[in-house]
C-alpha cells in the first residue's frame, strides 16, 4: 500500500505556516492578564507544539480510519484530488487547532476517512466538512444524547430514511426515556441537549401523544442526518 499520510502532511505543512489571527489576538488581550497566570497557559494551548500534536493526532488517526478500508489505496488516488475531500481536511486541521479534545479530534478523523469510503460516499446526507464544523461545537454529553436516541430509534429507519409517523417514537419514549435515567443523566439535561441537536438539525422533537407520553415528558426522534453522523463517529 502506497503512503497515505504524505498529501496530508503536505497540508499540514501549509497551514503551520500560516498564523491564526484569532490565536494571535487572543495572546496579545491575554497579555493584560499576566498576573494571573493565564498568558503562560494560553501561549502553551496556541503553541507551535501543542498545535503539531493535535494535529499528529489527527493524521494519525485518520490513517487507522482509512486503513480500516478494503480498498483504501485506489480510494485514496481517486478522491484526494476532488473538492469536497480537500475542504474535509482543511476544516478537520482548522478545527483540530482549536481543541484540546483529543476524542473530538478522532471525530474529525472519522468523517475524513469516511469521505474515502464508497459505500457512504454515494449517500452522503451532508458534505463531510459540515458534519466536522457542526461537531466542533457540540459536547460530549450532545453526542452522549444523539447516541441514546440512534441506539433506541435506528430500528425505524426504513431504508435511507426514518418514519414520519410521530406515533412511531412516542411509542418506544419510555425506552429512551429509561435509558436517559440508566445513563445518569438528568431528563431535563437530556432535553435541553436534544433541543441544542435540533439547532443542528440532527433531531427533531416530535407531536405529543398523550396517551403515550406523560405531561411532564418530552419526545425527540434522530434525524436522518443525525443517524449518519453516529453512524460514522461510532465506527
Amino acid at each position: 500500500m502506497p503512503r497515505i499520510d504524505d498529501p496530508l502532511e503536505a497540508v499540514d505543512k501549509e497551514y503551520e505556516d500560516k498564523r491564526d489571527p484569532i490565536a494571535k489576538t487572543i495572546l496579545e488581550i491575554a497579555t493584560e492578564l499576566e498576573p494571573f497566570g493565564i498568558l503562560k497557559v494560553l501561549k502553551i494551548i496556541f503553541s507551535k507544539e501543542a498545535t503539531t500534536t493535535r494535529f499528529e493526532a489527527l493524521i494519525k488517526q485518520l490513517i487507522l480510519e482509512v486503513r480500516r478500508l478494503d480498498n483504501a489505496g485506489r480510494l485514496l488516488r481517486d478522491r484526494l484530488e476532488s473538492d469536497e475531500v480537500k475542504e474535509t481536511v482543511i476544516a478537520a486541521l482548522n478545527e483540530s487547532a482549536r481543541t484540546i479534545d483529543l476524542e473530538k479530534i478522532k471525530r474529525f478523523a472519522a468523517i475524513v476517512g469516511s469521505s474515502f469510503d464508497s459505500k457512504r460516499t454515494n449517500k452522503s446526507w451532508d458534505d463531510p466538512a459540515t458534519y466536522i464544523r457542526d461537531l466542533a461545537q457540540l459536547g460530549d454529553r450532545d453526542i452522549q444524547a444523539l447516541q441514546i436516541l440512534y441506539s433506541i430509534q435506528k430500528d425505524l429507519f426504513l431504508g435511507k430514511h426514518l418514519a414520519l409517523d410521530p406515533n412511531s417514537y412516542t411509542k418506544k419514549n419510555d425506552e429512551v426515556l429509561k435509558l436517559v435515567d440508566d445513563s445518569g443523566m438528568p431528563r431535563d439535561e437530556f432535553y435541553s441537549r436534544c433541543s441544542r441537536l435540533n439547532g443542528f438539525g440532527l433531531a427533531i422533537e416530535v407531536q405529543r401523544n398523550e396517551g403515550r407520553v406523560s405531561p411532564s415528558d418530552h419526545c425527540f426522534r434522530i434525524t436522518t442526518r443525525g443517524r449518519e453522523l453516529v453512524s460514522i463517529i461510532s465506527g
